[in-house]
């Protein structure tokens, strides 16, 4: 018939625009088949992440904090550089063992982030600095 497969598919895939898309595709100019196909053809989902956001930046930190060296330091050093809230906020978030920092939960608010490290984490922590 002198119709090649590549031809007779995309032939097909124009047959199944609905007809006010395509309408509105050809009065566009210079359609092509192709772009009519395109501008009909249903949008792919967005990919979700495997992981979720939060985790996924909790990583990265923990990466940039490595890469930068910042687990080899001395905890005492770095402590000694913070201001006083820095500290407290500090001490309630890591708590150093062995030298193998470990995640915390503490909780942050700004009150807190001000006034003496009292709980259980922070004292856990006193031996930081």
């Amino acid at each position: 018939m002198g119709i090649s497969y590549d031809q007779s598919s995309q032939w097909q895939k124009l047959a199944k625009v609905p007809d006010d898309e395509f309408e509105d595709s050809v009065r566009a100019e210079r359609p092509s088949t192709s772009a009519i196909i395109a501008a009909s053809a249903p949008k792919p989902e967005p990919k979700k992440n495997a992981v979720c956001d939060h985790a996924l930046w909790l990583w990265g930190r923990l990466n940039d904090i490595e890469r930068d060296g910042l687990l080899d330091e001395d905890s005492n050093t770095l402590l000694a550089q913070m201001l006083p809230h820095m500290q407290t906020a500090t001490r309630d978030i890591v708590i150093c063992q062995n030298r193998k920092p470990t995640i915390a939960r503490a909780s942050l608010t700004n009150s807190n982030r001000s006034a003496p490290a009292t709980s259980t984490s922070s004292r856990r922590s006193a031996s930081i600095a």
